[in-house]
């Protein structure tokens, strides 16, 4: 029978040398929202500037909470990142902008690449750390400081669902054992539909042990592509081949922003 108290709630930051997508200030308001929805939850916390751990202990409403340092060149995916830097330089930009979506910002790979050009070491530690989010959970698994069953990535900015998604309190949905759960998006990639946003994604440990190494294929393969891939891309191409896995919490149905 799953239970919220069985979930080890895994999620870390990163500075990265020039922001590209987000400025600190987006975070600074939403980690109190986001440690609030996590009150007395188990939490492992991954860092690498220990004023930002200082920080995050101001809004910390757990006493089942583990932190441990991590370099942002140790990061498990910090190798192939290099491969996917390299990638994106050759996607075909101009072939992405006929699609209906790119006139919307919809298409994924365009928005990659806009953020590439603009600082590519940057834009090589935010995609580092998106690919490394699974395999920083597979550490948490092994590891299991809780000693718990269910397993979860969340981003720290997750609180901003709050009233905009169906389900937006994943603490209070009720997990089965049988499935990899997830957001929708309504991104785009290669002009289809992306299957999921990144910001959280979780799972029984048993279907952890069978989505990673899944996973881990998919990126090896996809590292000369010609796109400019995220997490996101790359489990979309996942969720294709596997469907059964994976379960949206929220039924497609899209986020109302307004």
């Amino acid at each position: 029978m799953y239970s919220v108290d069985d979930v080890t709630f895994v999620s870390g930051y990163w500075m990265v040398e020039r922001p590209i997508k987000y400025e600190f200030n987006h975070y600074h308001n939403l980690i109190p929202k986001t440690f609030a929805m996590l009150e007395n939850k188990n939490i492992v916390f991954f860092y690498e500037d220990k004023g930002l751990l200082h920080y995050i202990n101001n809004y910390i409403k757990t006493n089942k909470f583990v932190s441990y340092f991590l370099s942002s060149i140790d990061l498990p995916a910090n190798e192939i990142t290099k491969s996917y830097v390299d990638t994106c330089k050759q996607q075909d930009d101009t072939s992405l902008k006929k699609s209906k979506w790119s006139a919307g910002g919809f298409e994924k790979g365009l928005g990659k690449k806009s953020m590439m050009l603009k600082h590519e070491l940057s834009y090589a530690t935010q995609i580092s750390i998106m690919f490394s989010k699974s395999f920083l959970v597979q550490k948490v698994i092994e590891a299991n400081p809780f000693n718990t069953n269910y397993f979860a990535w969340i981003d720290l900015s997750i609180a901003r669902f709050k009233d905009k998604r169906k389900n937006w309190d994943f603490t209070k949905f009720n997990f089965t054992d049988e499935h990899m759960y997830h957001y929708s998006s309504f991104m785009r990639n290669y002009g289809k539909l992306q299957k999921l946003n990144g910001s959280f994604l979780l799972g029984h440990k048993s279907k952890w042990e069978d989505f990673i190494p899944i996973y881990e294929d998919e990126l090896i393969k996809l590292k000369s592509s010609k796109y400019c891939h995220s997490d996101e891309s790359v489990i979309t191409s996942v969720i294709n081949k596997h469907p059964k896995l994976f379960n949206a919490i929220d039924n497609g149905e899209l986020p109302n922003w307004k």
